[in-house]
């Protein structure tokens, strides 16, 4: 039998309206008829629960009725809750600015925002219940007599006593109240009161024990005293604890109120003390003033630290957990009607607490994590996958993390029931573990055969993967959008050309696979393919031609690729271009000549492809490129002319290339460029002329050149330069006196310029200069006068120039008010 939640609710809710506190609210608000009819409604249906709690297991009509009446009856106590609450804060807090609730572990954006109409929200919840009562006679629900339900609870009496290497990952919330208690507001009463609340099994106690035995707060306070409440709120017996905690007389002979009460104020009177009042499960207003009057003799800064079960979090629907988290607290089970989960750091999770599954309504739990040690233990920590089994409201994301380390593949993957949970659009696999191998193993393949999402998944990715075949189910999740397959042994990839709303196609690391299926060139809606890793692929499929939607292409890693598809010239809708780590053949044959067809390219990648010594002409018709980047191809000794009419080009990049010894003049065309960075290419003996009319270039590195003996003249035409980088060029002799000419100039480095001997005096003209770092150019003896007219300068720095014997006269005109 499912959980009996809306008896016990309706009970409770009929008390509280019932009560003097809630008639008063009601005249207040004037809710009070309001009140009175919400209370006959619950009454009525509750009269009908037994019976509808003792059929719901066979019926489903009536399992569903009182899911209905667990909602709205939730929703009644919140707007109750948020009645009780807001008069409590005007009863109570009302001059204390100092009161203060720390919600550890939960955002207080889950709380109903009191800022709308409770009238409203009151008509909606009798509006859903008169339609949940008029429902229970269609059921034929029978009334009985009202059984007396009883739960006995008896709490362990807890202590302040804990051991450091028993909290972990708690420090963030541990410094948030630390900060609270040491810090004094002189608009503050002298006694302030900070609450930790939450369901049990969330570690309260735990933090208030580590908070408690902190060295600072020890040396903070004159006076600790930890005092257990729990169930029974006994003010004078809470009293007597406290004064216990301060004296080893003996308070027993303390019978009246009046005894306790001054003994109490004597204890505390002018003393700074912190009061730990833990497992504090009374909500009664008037017993909480009549305990908070005898504890405000303190002086100032003394404070009062509860840790509570706030009943209202039992409705908790969104928890966010802040902090490095290796495991949820146990207790999470209770949420019974949590929705959404959230972790800022799901990465340190090591698995999933048992019961986790009982949180049917949740619909957000982007992570679960099989744990390493589930078969030992038995699972009465951790939770296997079965714990999935009822989550089937589930939606947007869900990863899978550490796969290999379920045992029972067949059962465990059945029991997760993936297949019943239609609202998921993303769904991640991953076998990952630190003991994983690049071994077979059998299991793989019948657990990811048990682990079938509903047909209606947008996207899947498969890291980890020890089969050597796939599913049987893939073709069949027609609506996938994006699929990622990686770190797989697998020989041959699934039928691809099945999936006809692919979009994204992601096949990486597979060390066993020599070729893509033929296929591939039917998914013509396909725009995105990224190839990485194939040690032994040798060819790509002649149908990658077909592919005219193409937008993206990625082949990285694949060095025994030999050659290209003859279609590749037909991509005439591709925007990006990433080629890398391929054999020499494969960039010299002659189908990637036709890569000036490609007209719609933006981006273009080269690099890692060792015997590379030229571009083809072609690529001076790629007039929509917006970025080319040429990388590591040792043997490449030149670039086409045809580079001048890349007239759309912002960013070009050229580095790791040894050999190349020239850039075209056609350079000088790219006026639409932002980016210049060229290095490591120690042969390059001279920059084109022609880079001084790229005026609207921002930053220039230039970086080792170990034959270039000067810049260009055309240096000092860049007027939107901002940054300028000129490092490890050994052969440099001097600047450009142009360069004086760069009036926009913010930072200027020059590093590693053994035989520069000197700087130009224009560098007095660059008025916003704001950066000048010189550094490792052991042949600079003196530096200009002009630097004194610097006066936008706030850094300053000269290091390993040990020629420079001498500062300019001018440098003491210079005032450095800041750092950069």
């Amino acid at each position: 039998m499912a959980e009996a939640i809306p008896f016990g609710l309706a009970q409770k809710i009929i008390e509280r309206l019932s009560s003097v506190a809630f008639e008063e609210i009601g005249s207040i608000w004037g809710v009070k008829g309001e009140f009175e009819n919400l209370k006959n409604t619950f009454s009525t249906i509750q009269a009908v629960l037994q019976d509808a709690e003792q059929k719901q297991d066979t019926n489903n009509q009536v399992r569903d009725w009182l899911m209905k009446l667990r909602d709205v009856a939730y929703d009644a106590d919140d707007v109750l809750s948020d009645f009780s609450t807001e008069d409590l804060r005007r009863r109570v807090m009302c001059g204390d600015k100092m009161a203060k609730k720390v919600r550890i572990f939960f955002s207080s954006s889950n709380q109903l925002a009191f800022r709308f109409k409770m009238a409203h929200k009151i008509k909606a919840i009798r509006e859903k219940l008169d339609a949940i009562a008029n429902d229970k006679n269609n059921l034929q629900l029978v009334e009985r007599p009202l059984q007396t339900r009883v739960v006995a609870r008896e709490r362990d009496q807890t202590h302040s006593f804990i051991r450091d290497e028993e909290v972990i990952g708690r420090e963030d919330d541990k410094k948030t109240i630390i900060d609270m208690l040491l810090k004094i507001d002189e608009e503050d009463q002298n006694v302030s009161f900070i609450s930790i609340e939450g369901i049990g099994g969330l570690g309260k106690t735990t933090l208030a024990q580590y908070v408690f035995n902190d060295e600072k707060v020890k040396t903070y306070f004159d006076l600790r005293m930890w005092v257990c409440v729990s169930d029974d709120f006994d003010v004078k017996a809470i009293a007597k604890n406290i004064i216990k905690c301060t004296t080893d007389k003996n308070v027993e002979n303390l019978d009246t109120m009046e005894q306790v009460q001054n003994k109490l104020r004597e204890c505390l009177n002018q003393k700074k003390y912190l009061l730990l009042l833990d497992d504090v499960w009374n909500e009664d207003v008037e017993k909480w003033c009549n305990l908070k009057r005898f504890l405000m003799d303190g002086s100032k800064g003394s404070k009062v630290v509860i840790t509570t079960r706030s009943k209202k979090l039992t409705s908790l629907q969104t928890l966010k957990l802040y902090g490095k988290f290796k495991e949820l607290p146990e207790g999470i089970q209770k949420l019974v009607t949590l929705k959404h989960l959230e972790i800022d750091c799901w990465e340190s999770l090591t698995h999933m607490p048992y019961g986790i599954g009982q949180l049917t309504s949740l619909q957000k739990l982007p992570l679960f994590v099989v744990s390493k040690d589930l078969a030992a233990s038995s699972s009465k920590h951790c939770g296997g996958l079965a714990e999935l089994n009822k989550l089937n409201n589930l939606r947007g994301e869900l990863c899978i993390k550490n796969l290999a380390w379920v045992t029972d593949a067949t059962s465990e993957a059945k029991a997760a029931n993936l297949k019943e949970k239609r609202h998921l659009r993303s769904l991640e696999l991953s076998w990952d573990s630190e003991d994983n191998n690049d071994t077979y193993v059998s299991d793989d393949e019948n657990l990811l055969e048990g682990l079938q999402p509903y047909h209606t998944l947008k996207k899947l990715k498969v890291e980890g993967y020890r089969g050597v075949s796939f599913p049987s189910w893939l073709p069949s999740v027609t609506s996938l959008v994006k699929l990622k397959i990686s770190d797989s042994m697998c020989q041959h990839l699934p039928p691809l050309c099945q999936l006809p709303s692919l979009q994204s196609l992601d096949i990486s690391n597979y060390p066993n696979l020599t070729s893509l299926p033929e296929g591939i060139g039917n998914l013509t809606s396909l725009p995105s393919l990224l190839i990485s890793n194939y040690p032994n692929l040798t060819s790509l499929p002649e149908g990658i031609g077909n592919l005219t939607s193409f937008q993206r292409l990625r082949i990285h890693k694949c060095p025994n690729l030999t050659s290209l598809p003859e279609g590749i010239g037909n991509l005439t809708s591709l925007q990006s271009l990433d080629i890398s780590v391929l054999l020499p053949s494969s960039l010299h044959c002659p189908n990637l000549r036709r890569i000036g067809n490609l007209t719609s390219l933006q981006s273009l990648d080269i690099s890692d492809c060792p015997n590379l010594t030229s571009l083809p002409e072609g690529i001076g018709n790629l007039t929509s490129l917006q970025r080319l980047r040429i990388h590591k191809c040792p043997n490449l000794t030149s670039l086409p002319e045809g580079i001048g009419n890349l007239t759309s080009l912002l960013g070009l990049e050229i580095s790791d290339c040894p050999n190349l010894t020239s850039l075209p003049e056609g350079i000088g065309n790219l006026t639409s460029l932002q980016r210049l960075p060229i290095h490591k290419c120690p042969n390059l003996t001279s920059l084109p002329e022609g880079i001084g009319n790229l005026t609207s270039l921002p930053s220039l590195l230039i970086s080792n050149y170990p034959n270039l003996t000067s810049l260009p003249e055309g240096i000092g035409n860049l007027t939107s330069l901002q940054i300028l980088d000129i490092s490890d060029c050994p052969n440099l002799t001097s600047l450009l006196e142009g360069i004086g000419n760069l009036t926009s100039l913010l930072r200027l480095r020059i590093y590693e310029c053994p035989n520069l001997t000197s700087l130009p005096e224009g560098i007095g003209n660059l008025t916003s200069l704001q950066s000048l770092d010189i550094s490792d150019c052991p042949n600079l003896t003196s530096l200009p006068e002009g630097i004194g007219n610097l006066t936008s300068l706030l850094r300053l720095r000269i290091y390993e120039c040990p020629n420079l014997t001498s500062l300019p006269e001018g440098i003491g005109n210079l005032t450095f008010t800041s750092e950069p």
